[in-house]
């Protein structure tokens, strides 16, 4: 976020919070549990698991970003260079500029509003995909650049 977007009476609008951010970027969060089978658990083990939430890598800041048509955005992820998901149109939310809004909105109620340097994530587009130690997994998108990660 590029500027605070604090609590008010009035709903902010898609535009003021498009207005708001300050970047935009490809990104891979890591997924690591403390759970057996944690794809399988139930949901409040998922909630007290912090959503499986382990890391959070990002990409370089991506030129013209509102310009890009995510409905129709192409991503590829691959591991150790074998393709391993690909996808377009994929993100979890469809029109994932929808989310920004409600949490800009609905969410400032519980948290005080967004704030000027917060990331905001917008859900997966490719799912789930396992890495073992040293593994390399690159995320390209067609429009919304790229971001790559090694496990060690």
């Amino acid at each position: 976020m590029g500027e605070d977007l604090p609590g008010r009476a009035t709903p902010y609008s898609r535009e003021e919070v498009v207005a708001a951010i300050a970047s935009c970027h490809p990104a891979i969060e890591v997924i690591e549990s403390g759970l057996l089978d944690p794809l399988k658990a139930a949901r409040m083990s998922m909630l007290g698991d912090l959503q499986m939430h382990g890391g959070f890598v990002y990409g370089p800041a991506v030129a013209e970003w509102k310009k890009i048509d995510f409905k129709t955005e192409h991503v590829v992820i691959a591991v150790d260079g074998a393709v391993r998901v690909e996808r377009t149109g994929s993100n979890t939310s469809g029109d994932l500029m929808r989310l920004l809004p409600w949490l800009a909105n609905e969410g400032a109620a519980r948290t005080g509003g967004l704030k000027a340097g917060q990331w905001v994530t917008t859900g997966s587009w490719t799912g789930v995909t396992a890495a073992n130690s040293g593994s390399v997994a690159d995320v390209k998108f067609s429009s919304a650049g790229e971001v790559h990660l090694r496990f060690e």
